[in-house]
């Protein structure tokens, strides 16, 4: 069965990309799930997280090396017997139950799957060492949610670095517009140097596509004012990472818990006016649900 996904052709165990005819096969027992605009294809092998991304068939996430979304923290790892990265994509992290809602019923998961409807709920319970992460997406004609829920599993644990939320956005987005803590708006242009043009406190992000006029603004609530997150501009994607402050969480007690939500939102725009409805539409989503 074909069917169509914000644009994209998706046929069971492969996505083909109209836009330049590149084939991208579900190889990793992931699903997609197609609500308003949007096209979202999860990988089970990376657990449960982002590996597409699609507003109005054009592309906001696109597959690639490297492009681990999600959570990945610094702690002890017994295997190595050192500290390494813990979390999607770099290994230890033990997914431990995932379910699923369709305009609010629960459905059974199948591998390959392509799901139509108003609205998803995705939820992933996994085992991150040091803390368990209850992580839900929500998928509806409004954008993407993820909320993070963590929750300490050792008296004051060694985390020595947190990416709460880490996203691989199209290679395609050349230019970047922060909103900055201190009301600053700064903005620059991606050249795939491997350098980070931004690093710095952050209200919110915007990354643009002026050949494909096509756009993301990414929410993050609560605001971290003192945390640095920042862009890796690497060659094949636009990397942004959302740090915790890990420092706080190295004092908590076992069974504490915290929690962060962003919000992710596809538009269009003509190059000339990508900044002001950048802004607007981060107005408008500056307390996520």
């Amino acid at each position: 069965m074909v069917s169509q996904i914000s644009g994209t052709e998706v046929n069971r165990g492969e996505v083909r990309d109209k836009t330049d005819a590149g084939m991208v096969k579900i190889n990793d027992n992931g699903v997609v799930f197609a609500a308003g605009d949007y096209g979202v294809r999860l990988s089970k092998d990376l657990c449960w997280t982002i590996r597409e991304l699609t507003c109005n068939g054009k592309s906001l996430m696109r597959d690639c090396p490297g492009a681990f979304n999600g959570t990945v923290l610094i702690t002890w790892a017994e295997e190595e017997k050192k500290d390494t990265w813990v979390g999607t994509g770099h290994g230890y992290e033990v997914v431990e139950s995932v379910k699923l809602f369709a305009d609010g019923k629960e459905q059974v998961i199948k591998d390959g799957e392509v799901y139509h409807g108003n609205e998803f709920r995705f939820i992933k319970s996994s085992d991150l060492r040091v803390l368990k992460l209850e992580a839900t997406t929500i998928i509806n004609d409004s954008g993407i949610s993820e909320r993070h829920r963590y929750t300490v599993t050792k008296m004051q644990p060694h985390i020595s670095e947190l990416y709460l939320f880490m996203h691989s956005f199209d290679v395609n987005m050349t230019k970047w517009l922060v909103k900055t803590s201190d009301d600053k708006l700064l903005s620059g242009d991606f050249t795939g140097n491997s350098k980070e043009p931004f690093r710095g406190n952050i209200q919110w992000v915007s990354l643009y596509n002026p050949v494909g006029k096509i756009g993301v603004v990414y929410v993050l609530t609560p605001t971290l004012d003192k945390t640095l997150h920042f862009f890796w501009d690497r060659v094949h994607d636009r990397k942004l990472y959302f740090r915790g402050p890990f420092e706080n969480i190295r004092k908590m007690k076992k069974d504490d818990s915290f929690e962060y939500t962003v919000k992710l939102v596809g538009f269009e725009s003509q190059e000339d006016a990508w900044k002001e409805k950048a802004a607007t539409i981060a107005l408008s989503h500056g307390k996520v649900q």
